[in-house]
């Protein structure tokens, strides 16, 4: 079974690495990603193939949590995602972690809509 999740920039597997899960599991493959550049440290979205498997490694290494709405703040980031309405959908899964810390936060979510997987990570 292999999962497509939906995003392209340069040296998208060394950003998937950093951001996402290192090192890349083998059946993670095609990555692609694209920024926000709306702000300076606008978010990533990454899109990839993957197996169930090792898409529940990236859940479990980045300690994600199943949630059952996408918060507001990570909504609006999602706004300027190449495939912002392929997530809408009531079908779709959610993982993810918004971490607050001193001077910014930090997110990671993943969504899981039937064979596609999309991912942000600000």
């Amino acid at each position: 079974m292999f999962i497509i999740v939906g995003c392209g920039s340069s040296n998208n597997e060394s950003m998937f690495r950093g951001n996402v899960i290192n090192p890349i599991p083998n059946s993670i493959k095609n990555i692609n990603m694209a920024k926000d550049r709306s702000a300076i440290h606008g978010a990533l979205f990454f899109d990839f193939e993957s197996s169930g498997k090792d898409l529940n490694l990236i859940i479990q290494k980045n300690n994600l949590n199943q949630k059952k709405e996408i918060p507001n703040i990570i909504e609006s980031i999602a706004s300027n995602s190449p495939w912002v309405n392929e997530i809408k959908s009531k079908n779709i899964k959610i993982y993810g972690k918004i971490l607050e810390e001193k001077y910014e936060w930090h997110a990671l979510y993943i969504f899981i809509a039937e064979k596609k997987v999309y991912c942000i990570k600000n």
